[in-house]
């Protein structure tokens, strides 16, 4: 049988590491909004094809977003799974199961 140690008790020293990683995820599940203005703005106009700045500008934001999307919550989670923040792991979790909900609705649309 497996002994798990103790949750930490709640100290407020421990409380801007809970909130810098809470931030972290917010910002995480709004990343999409971020893309969307920055696609935007680096974009062509409507009915133009993209100059090879634009395209490779396009590229930078489509893979810088796509690597945040990875790293934000591995970071958070491993960071709150060592230090034993359930709470942040619990809501870290749930945000997603959240995106993965999402996404699926996205692709079984029509």
């Amino acid at each position: 049988m497996t002994v798990r140690p103790a949750p930490a008790p709640f100290t407020w020293r421990r409380a801007p590491l809970s909130a810098l990683l809470l931030v972290l995820m917010l910002l995480w599940l709004a990343s999409p909004l971020f893309w969307l203005y920055a696609v935007g703005r680096v974009g062509p106009e409507s009915d133009a094809d993209p100059t090879p700045d634009q395209a490779r500008a396009q590229r930078i934001v489509d893979w810088s977003t796509f690597c945040y999307l990875l790293i934000a919550p591995t970071v958070v989670l491993t960071i709150a799974w060592w230090t034993r923040r359930r709470v942040v792991l619990a809501l870290t979790l749930a945000a997603i199961g959240f995106a993965v909900l999402a996404l699926a609705a996205l692709f079984l649309m029509d």
